[in-house]
């Protein structure tokens, strides 16, 4: 079924059906699929998203269904079970900060002001510099090609 939800969302979502960017889907395991769709805001991210859920499950023997959930912005993906993003199921306002298997410090620079949607940029920011930072390691061990696709957060 992973093999079968990438294909059906990187055909579907693709310049050449016109769209801005081509889907890539950067995780699945038997509970879950991760999609990049590279498009500009939460709003349409959440509604491709959606649509592709129903696309997919389309494709699937009922009862199947893939429901979508979530939108992570922005998202530091380090390998499967390690990750840290923004957790989003509605555009206007993040639920919160969502991580698994990395340890985050309560020192983030401006936490306390994580209502404000600036200190959601700020918040990016400090993922961006902690994707170069975590890429710039990786890259020393000779294991840089797992996150060079998170390196341009």
């Amino acid at each position: 079924m992973i093999e079968l939800t990438k294909q059906e969302v990187e055909n579907e979502y693709s310049v050449k059906n016109g769209y801005d960017h081509d889907a890539k889907v950067i995780y699945g395991d038997t509970d879950s699929v991760m999609v990049k769709f590279g498009c500009p805001d939460l709003a349409t991210a959440m509604r491709m998203g959606a649509e592709a859920a129903d696309l997919v499950s389309g494709k699937f023997i009922k009862p199947i269904k893939l429901e979508f959930e979530k939108v992570y912005y922005p998202y530091l993906l380090i390998n499967k079970k390690r990750y840290a993003g923004l957790y989003w199921t509605k555009p206007e306002k993040y639920d919160k900060m969502d991580t698994k298997g990395i340890e985050v410090s309560s020192t983030c620079p401006n936490m306390d002001y994580a209502d404000d949607r600036l200190s959601v940029e700020i918040i990016a920011d400090w993922y961006r510099m902690l994707s170069r930072l975590v890429y710039s390691r990786c890259s020393s061990t000779g294991t840089s090609r797992a996150l060079k696709s998170m390196s341009s957060l």
